[in-house]
């Protein structure tokens, strides 16, 4: 039986076993960051991998937005909620943003596939932006350009994140390329129809270029923000890019594979992030 005290327990493993970076970062900074990204990974736990009924699963993230809240308020006995109000308190971090990620997290738990491109961005903004919004308030640069271009980067990882990963989401049964995009040809498995084989291609690569666009658009937030927080983004900017690169290389044939990043990729992602520093464009 999954109750908020095993889930706040798994939180707190979560933070403690933070698997990756803001290794740039001052540790002020890497803590919320650390808490935050617990709060969001239990709820895609609980919306991906627990084997429970859908609506059990939409009862338990209702619940865990309510402990937030509680914390908030100061009313809470887990140690993981109290730990997280504190930084949502320190940081001004609007509390919607935390529910933007529990309504992402319950589309998932009743996912079906978006019908147009427009339902797949609505997604994003309550699975992807959040997250970008809450890094602007915890640095301090919050504005309307500023969310604008988050909003695109956002976006836009989210979606590459759809793309390489098509492959293993087809054998889950998760949809993320939208109707309106594929027509029923990409998440088909007749592999050997040659016809089919160059619609999927052509689809992957026309989802690789809307999404490079939007990258391209986000750029100028990396110049808007100041080192290390520009430092940081220009990396996780430029992996973004090199993946929609690896993409290509694999002739856009994520249905059938995950594109990979070796060290040299990584080595040339630290350069590029060196060099957006420098020149604007």
């Amino acid at each position: 039986m999954h109750t908020i005290e095993t889930l706040n327990n798994l939180a707190l493993q979560h933070y403690e076993n933070f698997p990756v970076g803001s290794f740039l970062l001052p540790k002020k900074y890497r803590n919320a960051l650390h808490l935050i990204y617990s709060f969001a990974r239990v709820g895609d736990d609980i919306a991906d991998e627990l084997e429970i009924s859908p609506k059990e699963k939409i009862d338990l993230l209702n619940e865990w937005m309510t402990n937030l809240i509680v914390a908030n308020d100061n009313k809470s006995e887990y140690k993981y909620f109290i730990n997280l109000a504190k930084i949502v308190t320190e940081f001004k971090i609007p509390m919607n943003y935390f529910q933007d990620l529990i309504d992402a997290f319950i589309m998932d738990a009743n996912h079906s596939q978006p019908k147009t491109y427009d339902d797949l961005l609505f997604y994003c903004t309550k699975s992807a932006n959040p997250v970008g919004r809450i890094y602007l308030s915890l640095i301090g640069k919050q504005s309307e350009i500023n969310y604008k271009l988050s909003d695109y980067f956002c976006t836009a990882l989210q979606l590459t994140n759809f793309i390489q990963d098509l492959s293993i989401d087809r054998k889950r049964n998760r949809f993320y390329i939208p109707l309106s995009e594929e027509n029923g040809i990409l998440y088909n498995h007749s592999e050997t129809i040659n016809t089919l084989e160059v619609e999927k291609i052509k689809i992957i690569n026309n989802q690789v270029e809307l999404t490079n666009q939007m990258f391209k658009q986000s750029k100028y937030l990396i110049h808007n923000l100041n080192y290390p927080f520009n430092l940081e983004l220009a990396l996780i900017w430029n992996g973004g890019m090199r993946v929609l690169e690896k993409i290509k290389q694999i002739e856009y044939k994520t249905h059938l594979s995950r594109p990979k990043l070796y060290w040299y990729d990584k080595v040339l992602i630290f350069f590029r992030a060196i060099k957006s520093l420098i020149w604007k464009h």
